[in-house]
């Protein structure tokens, strides 16, 4: 009897002290990194330039938001316009694809940074609410940055909303004001 009181004692002792580790973790992040980054010694200072190609008003509006909010968050980086082809990074454009995709952004990498000009298409077609084409285009943005896609959903409690979470972008189910902190997270931690 004695043996099993001890015995009782000790996992109860161990179930409480793996249950404070538990608790007392830091909160993990949801944010997950494409392998491939802008090279070289990017930081605040840094441009990321864009170009328009054939682009309706009403997804550069959308795209202008985008970017806005992303430059207003503490990352590296800016979001700067260019009327050069030459000197782009990024290549922004309308283009005609499947319903299941609002926005796709292009790139290669080679060494683990983006090798050469992303493009980011915006689908023509799309039938989206202002708001939601914002937020299209934020989520594309944060890919040109280097991140992928999220899995947390709105309401995880340690990590909370991510614009990259496919399913938040569209209809706004989040809330709030992204890029969220995950976003934010995850790209000062790709640089």
């Amino acid at each position: 009897m004695v043996r099993t009181r001890r015995a009782v004692l000790a996992a109860i002792t161990a179930l409480a002290a793996v249950t404070a580790m538990l608790v007392s973790a830091e909160p993990s992040s949801a944010y997950t990194l494409i392998g491939c980054k802008w090279g070289g010694s990017f930081g605040a200072s840094s441009s990321i330039t864009y170009h328009f190609s054939s682009l309706s008003s009403t997804w550069v509006t959308a795209f202008n938001q985008g970017q806005y909010a992303w430059d207003t968050k503490p990352v590296p980086g800016t979001f700067v316009p260019t009327s050069s082809t030459t000197t782009m990074n990024l290549l922004v454009r309308d283009y005609s694809m499947d319903l299941d995709a609002y926005g796709t952004t292009f790139y290669s990498c080679s060494g683990g940074t983006f090798s050469n000009n992303q493009t980011m298409d915006f689908n023509s077609t799309a039938q989206l609410t202002g708001l939601s084409m914002s937020l299209v285009a934020m989520h594309e943005l944060g890919h040109s940055y280097g991140l992928g896609h999220a899995l947390n959903g709105c309401s995880d409690q340690h990590i909370g909303p991510a614009i990259m979470q496919p399913e938040a972008t569209v209809n706004h189910k989040c809330g709030g004001s992204p890029p969220y902190a995950d976003d934010v997270n995850g790209v000062n931690a790709r640089y």
